[in-house]
């Protein structure tokens, strides 16, 4: 049986990454938000979910998995890391916790984390509205 990747984003970014699958032998099913995406015809198959919708993805890829086996969830030149935690998470797949990806890629939570121990790293502010400025 062929091993099933998911892969978040279906452009031009991703491309390398479902050239990588492809050699692996892998069947590839893509999820963007975009019709048109530059990468749709590359895979096996294509959803168009936009990557903001996290709980549709995981509906999705749990259907895959019940379906038609689903290996991994991944992504690359994306900001929706914490996205593939969060799926392969409700899988049971391999992955980063969905916590510790959300402090990769949360700012705020990631120099907090850096405060808390100990970790140097230049000074910052958040602000939540532009009158916080």
């Amino acid at each position: 049986m062929k091993k099933h990747v998911l892969i978040l984003g279906a452009s031009l970014m991703q491309k390398p990454a479902i050239e990588a699958a492809r050699r692996l032998g892998c069947r590839i099913t893509l999820v963007d938000g975009n019709p048109n995406a530059l990468c749709r015809s590359s895979a096996d198959s294509f959803e168009l979910i936009d990557l903001k919708e996290t709980e549709k993805i995981a509906d999705f890829a749990l259907c895959l998995k019940r379906n038609e086996g689903l290996h991994s969830v991944f992504t690359a030149g994306t900001d929706f890391s914490a996205s593939v935690s969060y799926v392969a998470e409700k899988l049971g797949l391999p992955c980063h916790s969905y916590e510790a990806a959300l402090n990769a890629s949360i700012k705020d939570r990631m120099r907090s984390c850096f405060d808390t121990h100990k970790v140097p790293s230049p000074h910052y502010r958040s602000f939540k509205t532009g009158d916080e400025l």
